[in-house]
């Protein structure tokens, strides 16, 4: 009798358990849920202030292995660059801590234009179909970097120089909302801290400082906006991914300019893919940390040498020639660049087209634009005559022939070696070309093609290694008429990868007994063996170990007993490694 009443009532709990949940349980469930996970979402965060605050003293590295203790912690490492920490917690939450910038005071040029909160928020949403050229000057960080209420007046004059019509926005002014309004303008400019992560997504801080702003939350949940502390700060923001870019920002104009003036955004590929995809022209950025003086005055000498009708490879050059655009910090050089067209110039991008309306329209999942007032809220200058946005002298559909610009189209923003660049040059029917792509470190390579019956030609080759130098890794495609009058020619610029090693030597020329460099790139902590062939003593080849961001650099001297007028061969090998990879490069003796 025992048993079977036990049996019923072992019956009847089980019944109980499978019944569903009344309404008012069900809802109390569901806020117990909620209150768990909004109490483990303000752990996280708590946890990520004290490793960003950490680091104000603390390295990298140990700040990571401190997380790696820590019970909340699923997963941390160092991102591609190896400065941005990306956490991963136990419930799912991905936050990231981004590199710092030093304070930098102002040079205290007072912009022509000031905006208020109120009337920024409606320009910075203003309809894309507004006359003129616009531009925007972003600075989400200015109070923090001690730049003050200013922050921005060098860039801000040079555009008004060019006559554009300048937004201002500084610190939490540059929200989340405020990013969707950026296929708009022609010309973008934003000081920021930026940083990759662990699996190659770049991401750019803005102004907004992480809440409970509930417009935000389908982003973060989308993955397009994460959290982000910044080293050395207590202060958390949200950041934009190049998911952001592609699922909710409208199409790019056409020729557009965007310069992300923020740390080692040129190592990541989807960043710049992103904005591709979405019709961008080019953009400007580092590929390694910065520091915030260095990117203070190359952000100011950029714009200044662009309103001189500088193409953008052609202003990173003068910067570079004039000291600018190279920045050193904790032992490594980081490089002013550009992915995209490097042809573009500021009357081009002024000239610039809004986008197709073709395209697929912002998916944005909760922000709805403020209509336009019916007062202006504009800014007051008054821009200097420059070419208008609207074309003129149209041919008409009677003319009965049109010269083919000479065009290409296709390139990948980003190849890595081992892959193949390829894309297409579009010219008249029967066209020679010659094309001519000059990598980092100095070597050019050179085809000839001609264009078929359609005006098309196509170029294809295989990416090599060690073809990078450790302050650049853009490469230039150039193609050009050489019959044609004038001799008319386009360059455009893409990113070259890291591949397992690579190797590059500084200078590439070296006289009998001087000393030359040899700089090495792999993983981080490698272990490495470097030579100079043919071995003639001890001292050519060197065994090190690359450094917490990948490289190494190791000094060699050309001894007396070699030939001048030879090439002598640089090798390196990862001699720790189970599969072994090796690559060289040459140097010449004089």
């Amino acid at each position: 009798m025992t048993r079977r009443f036990l049996v019923l009532l072992a019956l009847l709990s089980l019944a109980t358990l499978q019944r569903p949940l009344s309404g008012h349980a069900a809802s109390r469930s569901q806020t117990r849920l909620a209150e768990v996970s909004r109490s483990a979402g303000v752990a996280d965060r708590a946890l990520l202030r004290a490793s960003s605050l950490r680091l104000r003293s603390a390295s990298s590295r140990a700040v990571v292995g401190r997380l790696r203790q820590s019970s909340r912690v699923r997963k941390v490492r160092l991102g591609q660059d190896r400065s941005t920490i990306d956490v991963v917690f136990k419930d799912g939450r991905e936050m990231l801590v981004l590199p710092k910038m030093s304070r930098t005071t102002g040079i205290g040029l007072r912009p022509r234009s000031r905006h208020t909160a109120s009337q920024l928020q409606t320009l910075l949403r203003r309809d894309q179909q507004v006359a003129g050229a616009r531009a925007a000057v972003l600075e989400p960080f200015a109070t923090e970097l001690s730049l003050g209420p200013d922050a921005g007046s060098p860039e801000v004059n040079a555009l008004q120089a060019s006559g554009f019509t300048v937004d201002r926005a500084i610190d939490s002014q540059v929200s989340v909302a405020a990013m969707l309004s950026l296929p708009s303008y022609a010309v973008v400019y934003m000081h920021t801290h930026s940083g990759v992560t662990q699996s190659g997504m770049g991401v750019v801080a803005t102004g907004e400082v992480a809440g409970g702003d509930p417009a935000v939350q389908p982003y973060l949940a989308d993955g397009s906006v994460m959290i982000v502390g910044v080293a050395g700060s207590g202060a958390q923001y949200y950041g934009i991914t190049s998911r952001f870019i592609s699922a909710h920002e409208g199409p790019f104009r056409r020729s557009s300019i965007i310069f992300i003036n923020g740390c080692a955004l040129l190592q990541t590929t989807d960043f710049w893919s992103a904005l591709s995809a979405m019709g961008a022209g080019v953009m400007v950025s580092w590929d390694n940390d910065s520091t915030n003086s260095d990117n203070y005055l190359a952000g100011a000498a950029f714009f200044n040498v662009m309103q001189n009708g500088t193409t953008v490879s052609g202003a990173i050059q003068t910067l570079k020639a004039g000291g600018y655009g190279i920045s050193h910090y904790n032992g490594q050089t980081a490089t002013l660049g550009f992915v995209g067209d490097g042809s573009i110039t500021l009357n081009q991008a002024a000239a610039s087209g809004s986008p197709a309306p073709t395209l697929v329209p912002t998916a944005s999942p909760t922000y709805t634009p403020i209509p336009t007032p019916t007062s202006s809220a504009t800014s007051t200058m008054t821009p200097t005559a420059t070419p208008s946005p609207t074309f003129t002298n149209v041919p008409t559909a009677t003319e009965t022939s049109t010269p083919i610009p000479l065009t290409i189209s296709g390139l990948s923003p980003v190849v890595k070696p081992g892959q193949h660049q390829s894309f297409d040059v579009h010219a008249a029917p029967a066209t020679d070309i010659a094309v001519q792509i000059a990598f980092p470190n100095g070597n050019v390579m050179r085809q000839s093609t001609t264009t078929n019956d359609q005006g098309a030609a196509h170029i294809d080759f295989r990416q090599a290694a060690s073809l990078i130098t450790h302050g650049g890794r853009s490469a230039r495609v150039t193609v050009s008429e050489p019959q044609g009058v004038g001799t008319a020619s386009v360059t455009e610029s893409y990113l070259i990868g890291f591949a397992r090693i690579d190797v590059s030597v500084e200078p590439a020329a070296i006289g009998l007994g001087k000393r030359f460099t040899a700089w090495v790139h792999s993983s981080a902590r490698s272990q490495i063996l470097v030579e100079l062939r043919p071995l003639r003593s001890r001292s050519d080849s060197v065994a090190a170990h690359t450094g917490p961001r990948g490289w190494a650099h190791l000094r060699f001297t050309v001894e007396e007993s070699r030939k001048p007028g030879v090439s002598l061969t640089v090798r390196a090998r990862l001699s720790g490694s189970r599969k072994s990879a090796w690559t060289s490069t040459k140097i010449r003796v004089t």
